[in-house]
């Protein structure tokens, strides 16, 4: 028994280091080798210098509404609550501007949220259910596109994932160190994004059903109080904006059901009563992100979950996650669930389908132990397909099979912005000037004299995709203050009859490139639609090839033509 013992031993720690290092692997390979190009270049833009601006009037922000900076408009973020922001702020103060630095914040998230959900299994079921739930978060392909795709969400599932576990240790054990913890768990996850707030009825059902002596302790009210401490930053702002403006930020006021002007492009969203639209929008969402069988088993495991707390067999764990995948699924109701939304959802699935899997085991071990092993070899057969599902979705360029069964549509895409950037960094602009967050509406855009004399200036196609342009041109021109021109506004400022290659020749620029979109996939689908202002690029792009300007070929990850670029003297000498 002892040698066996023994072996057992041995084996789950091989398990635990197999799983580490594919854990790794799988979340952090892909960190910085997809494109920004959502949601993801806006934050980060915001978060490199910590300064709340878009650009355009229909989604406005403070630095536009008082033409400078507030001292409160410096504590969140006119859309979203600042911890995300804050985190991705202190990983570019080490690691620079580039994707890699964007990205690594949320793959470190992911991988946090595989050891909390050890965590939580080791404690309330053993380190077999420990190992499962590890293996199945590294699996899981929704997990890692989450974690990969750099949304304010990746951070959150992290902080949602701490407050379960501690509150699941605070209803076990009383501690205030644990009540403390979840305090701070709570407010974390709430400062990342507002819809954790359904951890908050979770916390208080729970106690009110199963635990109402827990409304009896000081500790649980100062748990509470610590988490509208750490919350008291957007609270003053959301305050501030409501004194000043009328409203709350963005995501507030969309929760309260105001319609700002401030926030005109997003004015519209809203609580919505279309139930059978938004349960049929998670239903499509999970079956686009997951495989099927990945997904079959989640529903099977989520009723028997409800099935066992139902028959009260259920113990706290099980109980706490019945509740929270109820009230995020209600949540969504009304609120509807994009890809980006709904992967907060993910590691109570997982954890639902370990409960699921080990009561299984344990129910066929003790009637039939050989049938048991094929249980065994059943799960890690369906975890070995989301694992290929996985891979072939997230890590691969292009999917070794391309069929929906084995890919999800839900790719993240690298069509070429990240090469743009290395180009920028290496020949256009290489020496940067001192990096300066505005703090005005009038020094947002002004050019730094110095680096301009003997520099370059970037003119870029106006076509070309607003959130890459965001992320991947705008930090120059507001943090860097250096020439950053779009073509079209460049005809509109510089005179009528003047030549357009010499025009900024008297600026003291050595030359001027120019950046013109070349694949479909880089040009915006909006102002593609703008036929004159596409024509007018393509034709200034043809008659720069023509008359000898062309220099470079920029290609995206597959090797296509994404950009080509252009280098007209203004000095009179040619490059």
């Amino acid at each position: 028994m002892v040698a066996r013992t023994q072996e057992g031993i041995h084996i789950e720690t091989y398990a635990a280091r197999g799983i580490l290092v594919l854990a790794v692997l799988m979340y952090c390979i892909g960190v910085g080798a997809h494109d920004l190009l959502s949601d993801d270049a806006l934050n980060s833009f915001r978060a490199l210098g910590w300064f709340d601006y878009l650009g355009g009037t229909v989604q406005t922000t403070p630095i536009q509404w008082f033409d400078t900076i507030p001292w409160w408009a410096n504590l969140s973020f006119h859309d979203a609550p600042p911890l995300a922001f804050g985190i991705q702020y202190l990983f570019f103060g080490v690691f620079g501007m580039s994707a890699f630095a964007a990205k690594l914040p949320f793959a470190l998230a992911g991988l946090g949220v595989v050891f909390v959900l050890y965590r939580i299994f080791l404690e309330w079921r053993g380190r077999a259910p420990a190992l499962a739930a590890a293996l199945l978060a590294t699996v899981s392909s929704y997990a890692v596109w989450a974690s990969q795709a750099g949304y304010l969400e990746g951070i959150e599932v992290l902080f949602l994932s701490l407050a379960g576990y501690f509150f699941l240790r605070y209803t076990a054990s009383g501690a205030w160190r644990d009540a403390v913890w979840l305090g701070v768990a709570a407010g974390c996850a709430l400062s990342v994004k507002y819809t954790a707030i359904f951890l908050v009825p979770a916390v208080f059902l729970y106690a009110l059903v199963w635990r109402r002596d827990i409304f009896l302790r000081g500790s649980f009210w100062a748990a509470a109080l610590i988490a509208l401490a750490v919350l008291a930053p957007v609270l003053i702002y959301n305050a501030e904006v409501y004194a000043t403006r009328g409203h709350f930020d963005a995501a507030a006021s969309s929760m309260a059901g105001m319609h700002p002007d401030d926030f005109k492009l997003i004015a519209s969203r809203g609580v919505s009563t279309d139930f059978s639209a938004n349960a049929a929008a998670i239903g499509k969402t999970l079956y686009i992100v997951t495989s099927i069988p990945f997904l079959a088993l989640y529903a099977v495991s989520v009723l028997f979950l409800g099935m066992k707390v139902i028959r009260k067999k259920g113990d706290a764990l099980e109980r706490f996650l019945l509740l929270a995948i109820i009230l995020v699924f209600v949540m969504f109701l009304f609120i509807g669930a994009a890809e980006r939304f709904l992967s907060v959802m993910v590691p109570f699935l997982v954890a639902a389908f370990v409960v699921f899997a080990y009561d299984l085991f344990l129910s066929v071990k003790t009637k039939a132990p050989r049938v048991a092993l094929g249980v065994v070899g059943a799960l890690l057969v369906v975890a070995g397909f989301e694992l290929f599902y996985n891979v072939n979705t997230n890590i691969l360029a292009q999917p070794a099979v391309a069929h929906a069964a084995f890919s999800s549509p839900a790719r993240l895409s690298s069509v070429g912005f990240n090469e743009l950037h290395d180009y920028i960094g290496k020949n256009i602009f290489p020496e940067l000037a001192e990096f300066r967050r505005p703090h005005d509406a009038a020094t947002m855009h002004m050019v730094d004299e110095a680096a301009l004399r003997g520099g370059n200036i970037l003119l870029f196609d106006e076509t070309i995709y607003w959130f890459a342009y965001v992320w991947y041109i705008q930090p120059y021109s507001v943090y860097y203050r250096l020439p950053v021109i779009s073509f079209t506004n460049y005809l509109q400022a510089i005179p009528k009859d003047s030549d357009p290659l010499r025009a900024l020749a008297g600026t003291g620029a050595k030359g001027m490139y120019y950046v013109a979109g070349v694949s479909d996939r880089v040009v915006d689908p909006v102002k593609k639609r703008n036929d004159a202002m596409r024509s007018l690029e393509i034709s200034f792009a043809e008659y720069l090839d023509t008359n000898g300007y062309f220099i470079d070929t920029i290609y995206d990850r597959s090797g296509s033509v994404a950009f080509k670029v252009y280098y007209i003297p203004l000095n009179g000498e040619r490059r």
